[in-house]
């Protein structure tokens, strides 16, 4: 968008910078004059969100605005647990692309792929007819786009909602978590399979202690990986190299997923476990610093900040507009994932249900 800036402005009507219109009052005071850019902008403001619902531009139509629904669009994308068009499948895990012409993918069950686009949830269509659980889903970087792993050694990378099977398992293990450094793509599955990649099609791994892991987390040039057997493992090089058991190891039995906030630079896990480094862990009873807010799901626990996300405290369920008829409940939601796009939480769940809570919401 763009503000008037013509040297016959209203200079400062709406705050210092933000310019506006004025009459003219003769003799002496000339009014606002318009210019090709102001008028440009405006323009491509209005028929960019027109278009990008949907719709064709038609001259000679002046309810084109009205008939978007615009102000129900957005409660539907933004607060209410919509369901992915013709499909029903659990989501199990969702991730935000940073870059890509959609927002963000969540998959599940039996190959179940959903991609924001726009102001609408639409299925994809996974490589190779692939209708195993997807596990998890992160964004690889630019070599990769999107990186969904799954069950019998299910590994796919997506650019744009167009999916590529990928030979990274060596065998059908399944494939439970995978996290990123944005060069390099670290995934983890049963059987003490570890594998990491640093483009597309060239894995690599070594062998490790043969357990089952089930999640990974990457921040501040470090992979933490939760063993079911032996609890959080930490690795520098994405499993180039064999991975070395945390200090401070709370164990399997109080870990069962771990994951690192970015504004922090904090590493947690359930039960009130944390790391600043992802090395030595402690339990802080309420995950740590005061300033960090964690969100639990079924599946796994993510955190925020209070300084940058709000300070409202986060259930099970998600407060939405509407009232609690369109609540997710707690056992129905299984993965969140916070937006760096839109600074808000992504969430999908079971029925092939996904949705948007931006953030700070309610007080």
């Amino acid at each position: 968008m763009k503000r008037i800036d013509t040297a016959t402005k209203a200079t400062d009507l709406f705050g210092t910078g933000k310019h506006g219109f004025k009459d003219g009052q003769p003799p002496g005071v000339a009014s606002t004059r318009l210019d090709a850019a102001w008028f440009n902008a405006a323009q491509e403001e209005i028929c960019r969100l027109l278009e990008g619902m949907g719709m064709d531009i038609v001259p000679g139509t002046f309810d084109q605005m009205r008939q978007a629904k615009i102000i129900e669009a957005m409660n539907a994308v933004y607060f209410l647990p919509n369901q992915a068009p013709g499909m029903t499948s659990t989501l199990r895990a969702i991730a935000e692309d940073p870059v890509g012409f959609n927002y963000a993918y969540a998959v599940g069950d039996s190959g179940a792929i959903v991609a924001r686009e726009g102001f609408a949830w639409a299925p994809n269509t996974a490589d190779a007819s692939y209708t195993d659980d997807f596990n998890d889903i992160c964004y690889g970087g630019a070599a990769y786009g999107m990186v969904a792993v799954g069950d019998n050694g299910g590994i796919q990378t997506g650019v744009d909602g167009v999916w590529t099977a990928r030979d990274w398992s060596q065998g059908f293990n399944d494939m439970n978590g995978v996290a990123s450094s944005l060069t390099r793509v670290c995934a983890v599955g049963d059987a003490g399979i570890i594998r990491y990649a640093d483009n597309p099609t060239s894995p690599g791994g070594v062998a490790q202690p043969t357990e089952n892991y089930t999640s990974i987390a990457y921040g501040n040039g470090r992979w933490v990986i939760r063993g079911a057997t032996t609890g959080l493992y930490y690795t520098n090089d994405g499993g180039a190299t064999t991975i070395v058991e945390c200090t401070g190891n709370p164990g399997p039995t109080e870990v069962f997923s771990v994951c690192y906030e970015p504004v922090s630079g904090y590493f947690f896990a359930d039960n009130g476990y944390y790391s600043a480094d992802g090395i030595t862990w402690q339990s802080g009873g309420g995950w740590g610093p005061s300033t960090i807010k964690i969100f639990a799901t079924r599946a796994g626990i993510m955190g925020f900040t209070e300084t940058e996300y709000g300070a409202r405290p986060f259930g099970g369920t998600f407060p939405v507009v509407g009232g609690a008829a369109n609540e997710m409940p707690a056992n129905v939601t299984t993965h969140a994932a916070l937006s760096a796009r839109f600074k808000g939480l992504w969430y999908c769940g079971a029925d092939a249900r996904v949705g948007f809570l931006p953030m700070p919401y309610g007080s």
